[in-house]
């Protein structure tokens, strides 16, 4: 959604700071540049911009704009093209009651990000969103964590809100001519030019469905406040539209003090974790699937605390599905590969769990939900491993899960009885897998198969996407794991009609397996 206008503003959001704006000037080169309160949670880390912030008081207006999402304890990425104004939003946001961060490392000190796995700028966007999944469950106030590049958007976690500043293209050259910080150089546009080709093109393939953008136009008056009141509005609007996030952060809220509280429907409100359907396991039979029916509308999976216990339960749970195949005879068995220091295939980020495996599920459904509305749909995935890519679909309505490795279905079981996720895990070999037969078995008929690289392990991949497509089912999600093997599965679909369309290239593998591609299959 694009922000720019929707309310009228008051009077004076752009002119509270020209006065403060006139002082920092007029100090800048004396005693007072050095204030520890010119310089208040690190806004003007090593730069030369201006710090007036530091002392402009809040607007009253603004204050009334944010305060329900302070409330709510929302977490938000800013993102976007260098001088869009993302570090400056972000100080300016601590002022009024916001937590703040960088995504950017510090020239000097400590490094926040370096205890989720950062150096420097390695492993920052994955640092950066298990930070991120760590902060909904444990920050009390709302969190802004801003510089983040605009192409890191689709990396941010379930329930993550994403603003991104991107004025239009003569405002944004305007703004980085007249950077301080940076100065103005070709070779310095060139770089800003490319990041902000790059951001747009992350909001086109967005659609307005998830990214909130403050897009300046020329001839307007901007400022610090005024943006900070639209990124206010803007997730606001997008909470009313999307009810699933909007349910996320009701039951964070504290009535009846909050005035957040007061727009959250009724549907979202009193529901325990407990209240919503269990977990099942089984070994697939063919026949029918108990609590099959078992809702999913609205999950929350912060609203269950797993207990040291079971933290340690899971952790030996993921660490047991590690390591070579299950049985060296069988060519299609495969595994987690053992990756020091992690936790299984699947990152694990639910509630007050923090588990890194080798994949990130989190960045993975961000990005496919640029192309799919998950809310309400009925999910299989087809060798879920532990089930990853289910345990952090909050928004489904169904989800069902098949695995040959017995270790994996125990794991993606358990995780789900904790969290009381109503999921449901099966024992199945996908080389004698009929589709058409188990999905009439189940209680309704699944809207979207994912088919994740078994295509590489599965020997009868062929008739089983045949198989797969031939049930009707509307959207097939596809992953490949190199060129060469995705040829062929790609000419299967298309040579029975269907649409192949590419949605992205992972870059979420800690092994450094970059070459997988997801697709989504659709009739044509």
């Amino acid at each position: 959604m694009s922000i720019v206008g929707t309310e009228a503003y008051p009077q004076d959001i752009c002119s509270g700071g020209g006065e403060m704006k006139n002082l920092w000037a007029s100090q800048r080169n004396n005693k007072g540049a050095a204030s520890p309160l010119l310089h208040s949670r690190g806004g003007c880390k090593g730069k030369t911009q201006d710090c007036s912030l530091a002392l402009s008081p809040p607007l009253g207006s603004v204050s009334l704009k944010c305060l329900p999402l302070l409330e709510a304890r929302i977490v938000a990425w800013i993102g976007g093209p260098p001088a869009s104004g993302k570090s400056t939003l972000a100080l300016r946001a601590a002022q009024y009651g916001f937590l703040s961060a960088d995504c950017e490392p510090p020239s000097s000190g400590p490094d926040w990000l370096s205890g989720f796995g950062a150096v420097g700028m390695t492993n920052r966007v994955l640092a950066l969103a298990n930070a991120s999944s760590w902060l909904l469950g444990a920050t009390t106030s709302g969190m802004v964590v801003g510089s983040c590049y605009g192409e890191w958007m689709p990396s941010s976690p379930a329930h993550i809100m994403r603003v991104l500043l991107l004025p239009e293209q003569g405002v944004y050259q305007q703004r980085h001519q007249q950077r301080g910080s940076t100065g103005w150089s070709t070779d310095g546009w060139r770089h800003a030019y490319r990041q902000y080709r790059n951001s747009l093109l992350v909001w086109q393939r967005d659609n307005g469905t998830s990214i909130i953008r403050i897009q300046d136009r020329p001839n307007e008056t901007s400022c610090p406040d005024k943006t900070l009141f639209d990124a206010c509005e803007g997730i606001m609007a997008h909470l009313d539209k999307t009810p699933h996030e909007l349910c996320f952060y009701c039951r964070r809220t504290r009535p009846p003090q909050s005035a957040f509280w007061l727009r959250c429907p009724p549907e979202c409100l009193g529901r325990e974790g407990g209240e919503r359907g269990g977990a099942g396991h089984a070994s697939h039979e063919g026949a029918s699937f108990p609590g099959a029916s078992s809702p999913r509308a609205d999950s929350d999976h912060s609203s269950k605390v797993a207990t040291p216990a079971e933290m340690e339960e899971i952790k030996q749970l993921l660490l047991a599905t590690q390591g070579g195949r299950l049985d060296r005879s069988a060519t299609h068995n495969w595994r987690n590969p053992s990756v020091p220091g992690r936790y299984g295939y699947h990152s694990i980020q639910i509630g007050n769990v923090n588990l890194v495996g080798q994949r990130n599920p989190n960045e993975r459904l961000n990005i496919l939900r640029s192309f799919l509305n998950f809310t309400g749909k009925v999910v299989v995935d087809l060798g879920c491993n532990v089930g990853g890519m289910l345990h952090h679909l909050a928004e489904v309505k169904h989800a069902y899960g098949f695995e040959f490795d017995p270790r994996c279905v125990k794991a993606a079981t358990r995780i789900a009885e904790i969290f009381h996720l109503p999921e449901h895990f099966y024992q199945a070999n996908l080389n004698t897998f009929d589709p058409n037969s188990t999905f009439r078995g189940l209680e309704h008929a699944p809207d979207i198969v994912f088919v994740f690289n078994i295509g590489s392990w599965v020997g009868q991949w062929q008739q089983l996407y045949q198989a797969i497509a031939n049930t009707g089912v509307p959207m097939i999600v596809l992953e490949t794991n190199n060129d060469k093997e995705g040829a062929p599965q790609l000419r299967t679909f298309r040579d029975m009609g269907r649409k192949v369309q590419f949605i992205s290239q992972a870059k979420d593998d800690v092994t450094g397996n970059f070459r997988r591609k997801t697709y989504l299959v659709t009739p044509a």
